[in-house]
């Protein structure tokens, strides 16, 4: 595969599952506000987007608590959080806690979300970044 296929390929990839992270995270965003019915979401569908946000912060914390080296986003993430003078073993650890508190279905706090979503930023970024690399070719 050519070099711009590939890049086209992690583009894709990478887009679909900021996609589907940024929609989970606003499913448990509308369960917390209230407005699922608004958003017509069900409880499954609310489910679906707690265990995905799960899988994903399991996946991250042991990265960012210096367990585990980790995979090509959760470097990132833990870059990200390094260059801004935020300490990822904090992270780690509130995300392990999170992801325990989805699992058993519990409410999540606002300041909790915002703070998932900004690392899912940091991944929002980076496919930007290769959309424009991709462009520029």
């Amino acid at each position: 595969m050519s070099s711009l296929g590939q890049l086209s390929w992690r583009i894709s990839k990478n887009l679909k599952r900021v996609d589907g992270l940024t929609k989970s995270l606003i499913a448990i965003r509308a369960e917390l506000l209230g407005k699922t019915e608004a958003l017509k979401l069900t409880p499954e569908l609310i489910g679906q987007a707690k265990a995905k946000v799960a899988n994903f912060l399991e996946s991250l914390a042991p990265v960012l608590e210096g367990k585990n080296g980790g995979g090509e986003e959760q470097k990132l993430i833990l870059q990200r959080l390094t260059i801004g003078g935020r300490p990822p073993s904090d992270y780690g650890s509130d995300f392990s806690d999170m992801a325990a508190a989805l699992r058993k279905n519990a409410a999540l706090t606002i300041e909790q979300l915002n703070k998932i979503s900004e690392v899912v930023g940091y991944l929002q970024g980076e496919v930007a970044e290769e959309v424009r690399r991709l462009r520029s070719r």
